[in-house]
C-alpha cells in the first residue's frame, strides 16, 4: 500500500509534512497543543496514520494524559499505523521516569504510555513483561492486555530491510 510506496521511494530520509491528512511529527518538546494536532489528524478518520517520534526529547506533563488517550484511540481503530521512532518514544518515557522530578500522577501516566506503546508495537508477551514491572514499580495492578485493532508497521525496521535488499 501507500506505506510500502512511501518507504521505497523516500528511504531513510523521510520527513513528514505536518498538516497533511494522516501525518503527524512529534516536536522536541511535546505539549498539549501538539497532542491536539495529532487528535485533529485522527478526527479525519484516515485509513493510514504516519507518526514520527524521532525528534521527541520531552513530554510535558500537560500532554501525558491526552497523549495516552490518543494512543488508546489509535489502538482501538482499524487503521494502518506507520511509525518512526516508536522505541525512541519508549526511551523518552524511561528517561523521564528516571528523573526524580516526576509527580506520582506523571509517573503512572508515563508507565501507562509505555504499556500502550508496547501493546501497539510488540504484542502480548512484551506487554505482559512490562506490566509485571509496572506492578512492582507502582504497587498497583497493571491494565489488562487487550488486542489492538490497528496494524502497526515499524518504519525504522522496514527502512533497514529495504536498505539491505537494495544495498
Amino acid at each position: 500500500g501507500q506505506a510500502t510506496q512511501l518507504l521505497t521511494t523516500l528511504g531513510v530520509h523521510v520527513t513528514l509534512s505536518q498538516g497533511e491528512q494522516g501525518n503527524w511529527c512529534a516536536p522536541a518538546e511535546l505539549d498539549l497543543m501538539d497532542v491536539m494536532l495529532l487528535r485533529a489528524q485522527l478526527v479525519q478518520q484516515p485509513a493510514q496514520l504516519l507518526i514520527d517520534w524521532r525528534p521527541l526529547q520531552t513530554i510535558l506533563n500537560d500532554a501525558l494524559e491526552p497523549l495516552l488517550d490518543q494512543l488508546r484511540d489509535v489502538a482501538s481503530r482499524k487503521i494502518e499505523v506507520l511509525m518512526w521512532g516508536g522505541d525512541h518514544l519508549l526511551q523518552c518515557c524511561v528517561r523521564q521516569l528516571e528523573s526524580a522530578s516526576q509527580s506520582a500522577t506523571s509517573t503512572a501516566l508515563l508507565w501507562l504510555l509505555r504499556l500502550e506503546m508496547v501493546r501497539i508495537m510488540y504484542g502480548q508477551e512484551v506487554f505482559d513483561n512490562l506490566a509485571l514491572q509496572y506492578c512492582v514499580a507502582l504497587e498497583v495492578s497493571p491494565p489488562s492486555w487487550v488486542r489492538t485493532r490497528c496494524h502497526f508497521i515499524d518504519a525504522d525496521s522496514a527502512i533497514s530491510l529495504l536498505e539491505e535488499e537494495l544495498g
